[in-house]
């Protein structure tokens, strides 16, 4: 394969997994038991920190392959408003497709506003859940380096109504962690991982990925 952020290339990378045997499954999915019969699981994520657009491109292809991924949404973005009514149709269309939309934690700006964790994530969780008239599993911190907050107070999360935590143990320690921050891949693309580890969890950013080239994001 060609390794390249090419929404082609996404789309290889899942026929690739699917023929050796991955189940390419969200969070909720894994946790409804929907990969439990497979020897191999590609646990799928997307962080929505710039576009939603391109988040949706990537659902599109998931659906095209029968694969399942969860989408954390930011609520304070600069570059796009969820609530926005193309926004928010793209998020709905995502969901349609089948893929999980969960909240995109930003802790310093709950801070900011004088909000401890159990008022942020609740508060946040219900403004996701009535401004989009979804439901809510899942929540992943936004910037978890910069802002050092990789792993949420469990008490908090549970106590907010959330069914998990994306950096949980469960998750973080099971599986081989892969991620495309900074349209870079430290350990190498995914592909090269395929058939080398049996649980793999994958994180990609929507934003760095593109039909033709990079130059159609910025």
């Amino acid at each position: 394969m060609n390794c390249n952020f090419a929404f082609a290339h996404y789309q290889e990378i899942l026929t690739e997994a699917q023929a050796l045997g991955y189940a390419c499954v969200s969070f909720r999915d894994l946790l409804d038991g929907k990969a439990s019969g497979a020897d191999r699981v590609l646990l799928l994520r997307h962080d929505i920190d710039f576009t939603v657009v391109n988040a949706l491109r990537l659902a599109q292809i998931e659906h095209d392959q029968g694969a399942t991924a969860s989408y954390f949404v930011r609520l304070h973005a600069l570059h796009y408003n969820p609530f926005a009514l193309t926004a928010m149709r793209q998020l709905h269309e995502i969901q349609r497709l089948g893929g999980e939309l969960g909240l995109h934690y930003e802790a310093p700006y709950a801070a900011a506003l004088g909000f401890d964790d159990d008022e942020g994530l609740r508060r946040e969780k219900l403004i996701l859940e009535t401004g989009l008239a979804i439901s809510v599993q899942g929540v992943c911190p936004h910037e978890v380096v910069r802002t050092n907050t990789m792993v949420l107070p469990e008490e908090a999360v549970s106590a907010a109504g959330f069914r998990y935590q994306a950096y949980a143990p469960q998750f973080f320690g099971g599986f081989k962690y892969l991620s495309d921050s900074s349209a870079r891949w430290r350990e190498g693309c995914v592909c090269g991982w395929l058939g080398r580890q049996d649980r793999l969890y994958v994180l990609t950013h929507g934003f760095w990925w593109y039909e033709e080239t990079p130059l159609e994001n910025y």
